[in-house]
């Protein structure tokens, strides 16, 4: 059984590019509620500032798409900042939810980093706290880590608040970072080769050697899978991996988005830099079970990627 259209929603981060898609979906579908905050209202990093304004506000349900985030060379240089951020913007939420009475549920964002890097076949929500991290984005990966942790204990202490931690594979689609500095792959990707052909570059060299296997998620799809967590609101408490379900090398990667651009030159790779974790595929079995799996094929999300990136030129 879902929850009223009426519902209080606060959605925390809803300018950033996750919260951006699920202030949409929200909007389309409905939900007449939803409670927004911008930076200078609320600086969610300050626990007792975060408590105060959710107090005075009272949402029922509380949409955590708030946090930074970035790609392989981002995590590796900024490991404190990303640890710390992330730490300081879940727990005060998390502790805002165990305090107001009117909050009945969390729902917290993940990342597919948390799974250990050891892995070769898609990695279910068991393993888990089970095995060494890939070292490139250890700090992030641990910050989030305590999240899940934090939300499971949650649910084990209290009877009238929940928390439901969703797992996305890897999300792009329009309104994604592109920035070099600090973009995940298929944004980079899209951006490199769109100048490549734009300045008529005759080859593009890649980090790493094209290997690691990795899996998408369309931003859209997810935002629908948050609708469809509060349509499906008792069946829905828990951890749930999310994402499409099959894996794409790196090197099939760049072969696609090449495509897609039109870019006709060569593509080379540099194994002096990292390539990350060797393989990042998820088990969205548990996902499948709730009902849910998500509409948009890679190739069309693609498509409709690097038409918004061509946009913005």
């Amino acid at each position: 059984m879902g929850i009223s259209r009426k519902t209080k929603i606060y959605l925390a981060g809803h300018r950033g590019f996750l919260g951006t898609a699920i202030y949409d979906c929200l909007k389309e579908n409905d939900f007449e509620n939803v409670i927004t905050f911008t930076r200078k209202e609320l600086d969610l990093s300050n626990t007792i500032d975060t408590l105060h304004k959710l107090s005075e506000s009272e949402p029922e349900i509380i949409l955590n798409a708030a946090g930074m985030t970035g790609g392989v060379i981002f995590n590796q240089k900024n490991p404190a900042s990303l640890a710390l951020q992330n730490l300081l913007l879940q727990n005060s939420i998390f502790f805002s939810a165990t305090k107001i009475p009117s909050i009945s549920r969390v729902i917290y964002f993940g990342s597919s980093c948390m799974y250990p890097r050891s892995q070769n076949t898609p990695m279910n929500e068991e393993l888990l706290f089970r095995g060494q991290l890939e070292p490139t984005s250890f700090a992030y990966a641990m910050a989030k880590l305590s999240g899940v942790s934090v939300g499971e204990a949650i649910n084990k202490e209290l009877n009238n608040c929940s928390v439901t931690s969703i797992i996305p594979s890897g999300v792009y689609g329009p309104g994604d970072n592109f920035d070099l500095k600090s973009s995940h792959v298929v944004a980079a990707l899209i951006k490199k080769f769109s100048i490549a052909k734009d300045e008529n570059i005759p080859e593009v060299t890649l980090f790493g050697d094209g290997s690691p296997v990795r899996q998408f998620l369309f931003i859209k799809d997810l935002a629908k899978f948050i609708v469809y967590c509060l349509d499906n609101f008792q069946s829905s408490k828990g951890i749930f991996n999310v994402g499409n379900e099959k894996g794409v090398s790196i090197a099939e990667l760049a072969q696609l988005i090449k495509n897609e651009v039109n870019y006709k030159g060569e593509v080379l790779w540099d194994t002096s830099k990292p390539n990350g974790a060797p393989y990042k595929v998820l088990d969205t079995g548990k996902c499948l079970n709730l009902g849910w799996s998500p509409s948009t094929s890679f190739p069309e999300g693609l498509r409709e990627t690097v038409s918004f990136f061509s946009s913005l030129k």
